[in-house]
């Protein structure tokens, strides 16, 4: 054997370790973010290539990273109650190598932005996860809502213009509207996150809603995603299938955050609100919409 051959089997070894415990600061992220921002970016721009799309991939999942990292270097405790696994928790990172690495990933995710000639996109970015985490404004159901539903318009408006050869296509008439909508959509119904995630919220002594009004956050998640639907077929003039498709999900989603309130149950209703929302959010872009 080589006697290089060991070395590199440990180094590949480390790096593949290294990718891992990465996946895992994000892994939880990925169905609520990253597939539904690509999906966005990739209904946006019908005429996008894969280059640009991967591109536009990876920019989501960069950004998504220096998010998921400050959040956890933040809230070590929480996820030792909810989510175990995660690097911190499981002894895969420290406390003080997750926050050193959450201030290397900001001129990181800066410097990519300026690459892709998109740095207003990424400072407002790093400034909503600053807000977010560090300024603790997602201690309150208000702010904690307004800055998700910031964050998903910055990660659209980025994938979009990396994914688009031209603004023009990023920023047409149809694309905007549907992502002003998204900012609406996500707005008042993103406290279905806040559910399966009560008792770690407690924990940190957070305010969101299900906390502080639980019988009326419960009972918005089927209005709320109930009239959305409606909204959606009426406004972006959907087809009768798309419309049965959205409504239902609406219906099953709503009906099981309201019916059956625990941690385990509510953790599958927030993966099938998911799916609702991120076919509500391209329902403009799929529709006929009047504003088009």
């Amino acid at each position: 054997m080589h006697p290089k051959l060991p070395h590199i089997a440990v180094s590949m070894k480390t790096v593949l370790r290294y990718a891992y415990t990465m996946h895992l600061f994000t892994r939880s992220d990925l169905k609520t973010i990253f597939f539904p921002i690509v999906l966005f970016a990739f209904a946006s721009v019908p005429n996008t290539t894969p280059a640009r799309l991967m591109h536009a991939s990876f920019w989501v999942w960069l950004h998504l990273l220096q998010f998921c990292v400050s959040n956890q270097s933040l809230s070590p405790d929480e996820d030792r109650l909810n989510k175990p696994w995660r690097p911190i928790p499981s002894g895969r990172f420290s406390v003080s190598q997750t926050k050193m690495l959450r201030w290397l990933l900001l001129p990181a995710c800066l410097t990519l932005s300026m690459i892709h000639d998109i740095s207003s996109i990424g400072t407002i970015f790093a400034i909503g996860v600053i807000l977010h985490n560090e300024c603790l404004l997602d201690s309150h159901w208000f702010t904690r809502n307004a800055l998700n539903a910031l964050g998903y318009a910055v990660f659209d408006a980025g994938a979009t213009c990396i994914a688009c050869s031209d603004d023009s296509g990023a920023f047409s008439p149809r694309v905007v509207s549907a992502q002003y909508m998204s900012v609406l959509i996500v707005l008042t119904t993103i406290h279905a996150q806040d559910f399966r995630d009560e008792a770690g919220d407690r924990l940190q002594k957070r305010h969101t809603i299900p906390i502080v009004m639980p019988h009326i956050g419960r009972v918005s998640m089927p209005l709320f995603l109930v009239a959305w639907s409606f909204v959606l077929c009426a406004v972006c003039r959907l087809s009768w299938c798309q419309f049965a498709v959205l409504l239902a999900l609406a219906i099953l989603t709503g009906g099981r955050f309201y019916l059956i309130r625990t941690a385990k149950a509510d953790r599958l209703s927030y993966t099938i609100y998911n799916i609702w929302l991120a076919l509500a959010r391209i329902a403009p872009l799929y529709g006929s919409p009047i504003f088009s």
